[in-house]
């Protein structure tokens, strides 16, 4: 007779880790057997490198009250990369409660029909659950469209066109698991090979120059302008094109990060308008990372996405990919 009793939850992940523990191994013996991708030994991705191998050394020592003796400070505070949540910078209450419901439909269904219940959310998280909700074919977990949930995609279009006051189209809006995915995707299409050089600035976010490397072309830096808070100037961007074609490379896309990552810097109209028509005369395709635009300070100018000077500016006939994420604001 077939037992009726339910799975262990417990036992699912305990077969669900010795699955992946035993998945891990056998890569770890396929790989010392195997030759990797030269690409990936080119790449190198710092804010995740020595340093914070390092850091998580220190870490360990200090988890221990003998060898946490020899460093005269008690914690890390890890500032390596962007990540506001490991700071004490937590998610808007309003997004996590959403995402509860939407998560939990049998609770979400159970709060619309008890009114004994309803105390526990506010009315406009259930009604914003439950426009998600209805919004998402099969439910969550399911499968989406190749661009990401049209309902979420809908609402992006309408903040792009609240911020810079030009219409926008959902088909041209793709979500990814984070503006670095996106950034991969892109370079990947464009570069070639060898002999095509990224145009990206110095200092900057190691992601380009790893992205570049992987995709078996060449980075081309320009460097800021410190004297000038951080300034792009575009006749640098020259200097860099310029002397990519001389070393024999086809310079394909402009990597601009503005708000500045590491600097903080945000460019002006002027700067970004020059950069437009820097693509527009070398038929350069035009990356904007604007991850940061939500944190602009100490009275630098403020931020106009290059979709909004693209426009002003007629450049239509520029190619122009933009990333955002919601990890940053």
């Amino acid at each position: 007779k077939e037992s009726k009793k339910k799975p262990s939850p417990h036992n699912f992940r305990m077969k669900l880790a010795l699955l992946l523990f035993a998945s891990l191994n056998l890569f770890r013996v396929a790989s010392d057997k195997l030759e990797l991708n030269p690409l990936v030994y080119k790449a190198e991705y710092a804010v995740r490198g020595f340093l914070l191998d390092r850091a998580m050394e220190i870490e360990a020592d200090l988890r221990n009250a003998e060898s946490a003796k020899k460093w005269p400070f008690q914690k890390i505070v890890r500032c390596n990369i962007g990540n506001p949540a490991a700071l004490g910078q937590t998610p808007p209450e309003f997004a996590r409660e959403v995402l509860s419901l939407v998560v939990n439909q049998n609770l979400l269904n159970s709060i619309e029909n008890d009114d004994n219940l309803k105390y526990l959310f506010a009315s406009e998280i259930i009604e914003r659950a439950r426009y998600y909700s209805n919004g998402m074919t099969g439910g969550i977990g399911a499968y989406t469209d190749s661009k990401g949930l049209r309902i979420v995609r809908d609402e992006i279009v309408q903040f792009i066109q609240n911020r810079d006051g030009y219409p926008s189209d959902p088909e041209s809006i793709f979500l990814t698991d984070g503006a670095s995915g996106a950034a991969k995707l892109i370079i990947q299409l464009i570069m070639r090979g060898p002999g095509d050089a990224l145009l990206a600035p110095a200092p900057s976010y190691p992601l380009y120059s790893a992205l570049a490397a992987l995709s078996n072309g060449t980075i081309a830096s320009y460097y800021l302008d410190e004297a000038k808070q951080w300034d792009a100037p575009v006749k640098e961007i020259e200097r860099a094109y310029n002397d990519a074609i001389a070393n024999g490379q086809t310079p394909r896309a402009l990597v601009v990060i503005n708000p500045g990552n590491p600097t903080g810097a945000s460019l002006s109209r002027s700067a970004l308008e020059d950069i437009v028509r820097f693509c527009q005369r070398n038929h350069v395709v035009l990356l904007a990372d604007e991850v940061y635009q939500e944190n602009v300070y100490t009275g630098a100018p403020p931020f106009i996405s290059f979709k909004q000077i693209v426009r002003d500016l007629r450049a239509d006939d520029v190619t122009l990919a933009s990333f955002h994420s919601i990890s940053k604001g």
